[in-house]
């Protein structure tokens, strides 16, 4: 049985629903701890808080992540990923997303590495302990992040074995190496 790719389900972020929006607060409970500093979002038409990915601009590099890598609670210009863009004069697409996991980074590539065509790959990988689940909510397919700390029958017979978070995470981990060997993509990583 062949099972077709859903490329908007590759592509999904988790913040679609800010898309071509800026707002004040990313998640609900977001706290900001250094209130004098002003951090607001604004994500592209995609729901990422990067560059358009319209028309994306060559030479560029990607990066990959989860919350550290979108900037939880960082206004933009201290980014990872904006910094590296300063220091290197090159432009980054930013495709972290709170939250994340090893499957998320996995998934984004899968779905953008051929649109977006970098040179380079960064990647700060989420911790080992998340993952996520594709799920049908009344005809809408969208990805749910998943953590130790939800209740759900699965996520608990999963995380009573350790290994199944390190399987997971190291298979993650394999899949993006040979995706950017494949490409002849230069690949960084990083853990969290």
């Amino acid at each position: 049985m062949t099972h077709n790719l859903n490329i908007e389900l590759l592509r999904y972020s988790r913040h679609l629903e800010h898309a071509d929006k800026e707002v004040d607060k990313c998640l609900p409970g977001e706290k900001i701890v250094n209130e004098d500093s002003v951090v607001s979002y604004k994500f592209n038409s995609h729901g990422f808080r990067t560059h358009s990915l319209d028309d994306i601009q060559q030479p560029c590099w990607l990066v990959l992540g989860g919350s550290d890598t979108i900037g939880m609670a960082n206004p933009e210009d201290v980014r990872w990923s904006n910094l590296l863009e300063q220091q290197y004069n090159t432009t980054v697409y930013n495709l972290g997303i709170s939250g994340g996991s090893a499957d998320t980074v996995t998934r984004l590539a899968m779905g953008w590495l051929d649109h977006i065509k970098p040179e380079k790959v960064f990647v700060q990988w989420p911790p080992p302990w998340r993952f996520e689940l594709a799920e049908d909510n009344n005809g809408t397919k969208r990805i749910k992040h998943v953590t130790w700390r939800e209740g759900i029958q699965f996520a608990t017979q999963y995380f009573l074995e350790d290994q199944n978070s390190w399987i997971n995470y190291n298979k993650n981990k394999t899949m993006i190496r040979g995706l950017c060997a494949d490409r002849g993509i230069d690949l960084y990583e990083t853990e969290s």
